[in-house]
């Protein structure tokens, strides 16, 4: 049920991804903070063997982190943003059908953009038209406690 919240995915520019959902406007900080928490949640109960909130690389057992805080307590990258590393990899939107595990975030990089916004355009618009709307899916995120 939460597939059409999921709008935009976007490679880190490193090693991650970001899953991005562009907001209607009137939402407030709270309320995008209890979805991250409670899909996050929602996925620890669902996939306990596979993912972690845990912070410490050390302690995450070889699950995939799930950093629903992102946004609060770093800055988050913006899609087409270059990073400052070898080769010169870019946060990249991508299509969900390219989330396998055979993704390579970092081969999407200064010299390979190019080709790729001409093939496939500017996946990242629909982050700027903010029209998904919060109240189902929180409701529905309380009713999986």
């Amino acid at each position: 049920p939460y597939t059409t919240l999921f709008r935009s995915v976007k490679t880190s520019g490193q090693r991650g991804i970001h899953i991005l959902i562009p907001l209607a406007p009137g939402h407030t900080f709270v309320q995008a903070e209890l979805l991250g928490r409670g899909i996050a949640e929602l996925l620890l109960r669902l996939m306990p063997d596979k993912v972690t909130v845990e912070n410490e690389k050390d302690k995450r057992g070889g699950k995939l982190l799930l950093d629903h805080k992102q946004f609060v307590a770093k800055t988050l990258v913006s899609p087409y943003s270059l990073r400052a590393t070898d080769a010169a990899p870019v946060s990249t939107p991508i299509r969900w059908d390219e989330v396998t595990p055979r993704l390579d975030p970092k081969a999407f990089n200064l010299r390979t953009l190019r080709a790729r916004l001409d093939k496939y355009g500017d996946l990242g618009a629909p982050l700027l038209a903010g029209t998904t709307k919060l109240e189902t899916a929180l409701s529905q995120l309380r009713g999986q406690r």
